[in-house]
């Protein structure tokens, strides 16, 4: 993998502002959902996806399959949200069967404090596992070249830039690149994001680091347990020094075998872009 310093980034470093007219807001219309389970498209192949800086991403994955998230540059922050599919419909809480997509508002999602009670509220080790609000495990854990992630922090959102002094609509945000993703599978509104695993990000009180640990190529992966959609946002924060002062793209690589332990350049070339 090319590996670029982050000096030569500072000149050609894409600003958060810079598609202002295209940010997603509460009205945005979901797509026509299909109402049976047999009806969504995995990602089952090896498949790469790149991220933009400061945009978001979701891809529906199977259980049995990985993928691994790569930080192109360095010191860059990913939020990392996910919900069980199918989606439930009116029986979510009697434990009944359902084919039905049912709305995503009342999906089963990883839960950062389910999975900070089950790792006693230490740091995640290779092995473990991400819960669900069911508290039923959903992601596993299997490769980390950072081992400094964070499940304390909410994503940043439209008015914690207004606080900063930017206009209303002029900032991306991590909640409404959630938004923006999630709209074709029925999120309609801000209220319906989740808080995230915010992955390569340092919380001052778990470790003496940067607060972005990650240089260029690092990555983690995780193993699928439950069918889920998988939600990304490339963090838009760029303020105080946070991701390096300049946020850079991100890759995903989906539909990996979960045994998958070789170097990113040979696992790259073999995934076919979308």
């Amino acid at each position: 993998m090319t590996r670029i310093t982050r000096t030569s980034l500072y000149q050609q470093c894409p600003h958060p502002l810079e598609e202002n007219a295209q940010l997603p807001t509460a009205s945005i219309a979901p797509a026509q959902l299909d109402t049976t389970s047999s009806s969504i498209s995995y990602v089952t192949k090896p498949t790469k996806h790149t991220i933009p800086a400061s945009h978001g991403y979701a891809a529906p994955l199977k259980a049995g399959t990985s993928f691994r998230l790569i930080d192109l540059h360095g010191q860059q922050v990913i939020d990392m949200s996910a919900f069980v599919l199918p989606f439930p419909g009116a029986n979510f809480n009697t434990n009944t069967d359902t084919d039905s997509l049912g709305t995503i508002s009342s999906a089963e999602h990883l839960s950062p404090s389910y999975t900070r009670f089950h790792l006693s509220g230490q740091p995640i080790s290779i092995g473990e596992r991400i819960h669900t609000n069911m508290d039923r495990p959903l992601l596993r854990l299997t490769h980390d070249t950072v081992h400094v992630h964070d499940m304390t922090f909410m994503s940043c959102f439209p008015r914690l830039y207004e606080s900063h002094g930017y206009p209303p609509g002029t900032h991306r945000s991590c909640a409404s690149n959630m938004l923006e993703a999630f709209a074709p599978w029925g999120m309609k509104y801000l209220s319906e994001t989740r808080d995230p695993f915010n992955v390569f990000q340092n919380t001052p009180a778990y470790a003496l680091k940067p607060i972005g640990s990650s240089r260029a190529g690092d990555y983690v992966q995780f193993e699928v347990l439950i069918d889920c959609m998988v939600g990304w946002s490339c963090c838009p924060f760029d303020l105080d020094g946070f991701n390096g002062g300049c946020v850079t793209d991100v890759q995903v690589l989906m539909g990996l075998d979960p045994g998958e332990g070789r170097e990113n350049e040979e696992i790259v070339r073999e995934c076919v872009e979308v």
